[in-house]
């Protein structure tokens, strides 16, 4: 009976293999890694399924379900990323997506307040009437008024900043028009009415 003889293979061939194997890898690796071709750490198999969001609006809340363009960086132009609109939960086709007048960038990066609130603090007054204002006359000077989107009367006059909106007094100061009653029980809060006996 004759034994069969199994040589070592050769460097050469070992050598050989690994650099068939490494171009197979390389050739076929592709096919088999997710793609990511805007670079904005989002798969783009993730960016056209997309994900479901929940706004809360001032009359109620809202689940829609958003997509983003894999093929840029920031698909809504707002100056946020689609990956930091992922994390935050907001809708990377829509610069605004609570609708309250203030871009989900200034809402995360410069006011600090939640984009998908579009009335932060229940005064039933949308956040960005509140950071961008009004104006009151009063004697017939105009002056530039903004609100606290944290608090619901943000001069704590009994008067709701919605409120003082309508009336287009100042939420900053509990008594507009310096007449000593406050803005909630004034009769108008914008004239000042002595009545001397």
């Amino acid at each position: 009976m004759k034994r069969l003889k199994i040589s070592t293979p050769s460097w050469v061939t070992i050598v050989l293999l690994a650099a068939f194997v490494i171009i197979l890898l390389m050739v076929f690796g592709g096919f088999f890694r997710a793609a990511d071709s805007d670079k904005d750490g989002i798969y783009d198999e993730e960016e056209t399924q997309g994900y479901d969001i929940i706004i809360h609006y001032i009359n109620g809340t809202e689940t829609i379900h958003v997509s983003s363009n894999p093929n840029k960086k920031d698909t809504d132009d707002d100056g946020l990323n689609d990956f930091v609109e992922l994390l935050n939960s907001t809708n990377p086709m829509n610069p605004d997506t609570d609708d309250d007048g203030l871009t989900d960038y200034e809402e995360i990066v410069t006011y600090g307040t939640n984009p998908l609130y579009q009335d932060q603090d229940d005064d039933k007054l949308k956040d960005g009437i509140e950071v961008n204002g009004w104006d009151v006359t009063l004697r017939g000077t105009t002056t530039h008024v903004t609100s606290n989107v944290s608090r619901y009367d943000t001069d704590f006059d009994f008067f709701t900043d919605l409120q003082e909106y309508n009336v287009r007094t100042d939420p900053n100061k509990k008594d507009t028009d310096g007449d000593n009653v406050w803005d909630s029980t004034d009769v108008d809060p914008l004239w000042n009415i002595k009545v001397t006996l």
